[in-house]
This record gives C-alpha cells, sequence and structure tokens, in this order.
C-alpha cells in the first residue's frame, strides 16, 4: 500500500475524500538525504493515533494533511470578471468558479476536522452570470466609512525604528545597520519631540 491510503485510513476525518495520488512527483527513495521532508513513515499502519499524546497527535495530523494535499490533484478555477450597469453606473466585480478542488478540498476537510480558518474562507454562495442577463430585485445599502490616518510613533517605536532601518537590504559585510548609533538615537529623538 502507498503510504497515502495508510493515511487516509488511520486518520477518520480523511474517510469521505477519494485521491487518486501522485506520489512519485514529490517521493523517490533514492534520492532521500540527511534533509528530507517530514513525511509519515509505514510505521504509522502499527500505531494507535489516539495513543499519542494530543500535541504529538496533532502534529502527525498537519504533516499527513500536507503529504496528501502534495499528492493530489490541483486546485482548478476559472476566473470571473464582471462588468454590471445600473441607472449610468459602472460595476465591476471579480470572482472564481471552481472547477477542481483538488488539493483545497482536502484542506477544507481539514481545517474543518481542526476548527481552524486561515481568514480566506469565502462563505459566499456561487452566482452563475452570462453576457446579457438581467437582474432583478437586487437589494443594496450604502454605508459610510472614514479610514483613520496612521498612529504617530511614540519614541519606543521611533527608537526600535532607527535601530531596525535598511536591515533587509543591508549585507552581512556591512559593519552596522540602523539610523545613528546608540548614542545618537537619544538626541535625535530628543530635538524631534522638541520640534
Amino acid at each position: 500500500k502507498f503510504i497515502t491510503e495508510i493515511v487516509l485510513e488511520k486518520f477518520p476525518h480523511f474517510d469521505n475524500i477519494v485521491l487518486k495520488p501522485d506520489v512519485h512527483r514529490i517521493l523517490n527513495s533514492k534520492k532521500v538525504s540527511d534533509h528530507h521532508a517530514i513525511i509519515p513513515t509505514a510505521e504509522i499502519r502499527d500505531t494507535d493515533i489516539n495513543a499519542i499524546p494530543e500535541g504529538e497527535r496533532k502534529i502527525l495530523c498537519l504533516i499527513a494533511n500536507r503529504l496528501l494535499c502534495a499528492v493530489s490533484e490541483p486546485y482548478v478555477y476559472e476566473a470571473v470578471t464582471a462588468d454590471i450597469s445600473c441607472s449610468g453606473y459602472y460595476f465591476t466585480c471579480r470572482g472564481q468558479n471552481i472547477i477542481t478542488d483538488g488539493f483545497k478540498g482536502i484542506d477544507t476537510v481539514f481545517k474543518s476536522f481542526q476548527k481552524c480558518s486561515d481568514g480566506t474562507d469565502d462563505d459566499t454562495a456561487v452566482i452563475r452570470l452570462s453576457e446579457g442577463q438581467r437582474l432583478e430585485n437586487i437589494s443594496c445599502e450604502i454605508t459610510e466609512h472614514y479610514t483613520q490616518p496612521p498612529k504617530h510613533f511614540t519614541e519606543d517605536a521611533l527608537l526600535s525604528a532607527m535601530e531596525h532601518a535598511g536591515t533587509d537590504d543591508i549585507t552581512e559585510e556591512t559593519e552596522r545597520s540602523g539610523l545613528g548609533t546608540p548614542a545618537t538615537r537619544a538626541g535625535v529623538i530628543e530635538k524631534l519631540t522638541k520640534s
């Protein structure tokens, strides 16, 4: 049995998943070296998943999920753009029509089992549109919002920004990073505060 079949048997939340894994795309035992990916091994077959401590079981479940996602079919969708006119006003909306869930279907099952969300889940219904279609009984609501300006720097935030300025752009050969030296930063901040 492939390791993917064993994983599907051991974790009950993957029961309804039909998988046609392409294991050879990501696993090749001949090329395994010291630093290979973390994957479940055949030992999982004889392991009682419920006997594993909860923290370790969650990590194993996460690794199993990533393996199944890596060997599953691709996520296929079509991008849709709709230009809608109403009483002389024009609106554009964009969305996706999912053709094949692929690895995202497995990930969705995993997230619902773990009762977690990455903030990208969208529960809105899919609406099919065609060119020239008339939409009837559309309700809308006007709301008014104001943007907030960025918050002012506190002395601590300014000091931290000065210490870390340009850190991403500076090479290892550079003697120091940031603006000024620790001795001069306090004086600069004091002048800024006064002015």
